[in-house]
């Protein structure tokens, strides 16, 4: 079975960063339906996190690391199932508030949200420098002289 870990972690990344800025936009505007949106793309964020985490996991098992790319992976590892973690909270916060952005307390919600952007975006870094630094998953081609 092939590796699809590199096709579908973007997808995590990717729903969060835009339901976290349709929540700006929505509040910025007080406009309900870039809120509700927001909300629809975190839970979506949250249930693509499930298979992205999934087959990174199934992926670990299969790779060869000089000792800079462990301490790489590891890190890279660590970062994904934190940053699942705390997309798992937020989504569960919001849910607990009907799919609204919590009223009480507004302030420490966005600052969990941003801060689980920033959890995200460290995990992308940190497996781009896997990928493109370590050669995890680069397949090497036979070049003739």
């Amino acid at each position: 079975m092939p590796d699809i870990h590199p096709f579908i972690v973007h997808f995590p990344l990717a729903l969060f960063l835009t339901g976290l800025l349709f929540d700006l936009l929505g509040l910025a505007r007080a406009d309900e339906r870039l809120v509700k949106t927001g909300w629809h793309l975190l839970a979506a964020s949250f249930l693509a996190s499930l298979p992205a985490v999934a087959s990174g996991l199934f992926a670990a098992s299969g790779i060869i690391l000089t000792p800079a790319g462990r301490d790489t992976f590891e890190w890279h590892q660590q970062l994904a199932l934190l940053a699942a973690s705390a997309i798992a909270a937020v989504a569960f916060w919001r849910l607990r508030a009907g799919g609204g952005i919590p009223a009480k307390p507004r302030t420490l919600y966005l600052l969990a949200a941003i801060a689980t952007a920033g959890l995200l975006i460290a995990t992308g870094l940190a497996g781009g420098e896997l990928v493109f630094r370590h050669g995890v998953g680069v397949e090497a081609v036979g070049l003739q002289p």
